[in-house]
């Protein structure tokens, strides 16, 4: 996965699910069908993650990956 990803996550709008939803990381984390250690390491923003964590997330929240990346940083790549 490109190193710098995990820095481009829009990882308010996350959060603001999480919150809205009521729900607790772990809670999140079980719905995604994720561990709770992989949900920190997106909102963390500490290690690289598998495109797959992102699309659990991503598919548990109804949205699309692409709407979570911030794809404005990739202007000057793109």
């Amino acid at each position: 996965m490109d190193k710098q990803l995990k820095e481009r996550v829009r990882v308010c709008e996350i959060i603001k699910y999480i919150e809205d939803n009521r729900l607790s990381k772990k809670q999140f984390a079980e719905k995604c069908g994720i561990k709770l250690y992989s949900l920190n390491t997106v909102l963390d923003n500490k290690k690289d993650f598998h495109i797959s964590i992102l699309a659990k997330i991503a598919l548990t929240m109804g949205v699309s990956v692409d709407s979570l990346i911030n794809w404005e940083i990739y202007e000057d790549v793109l």
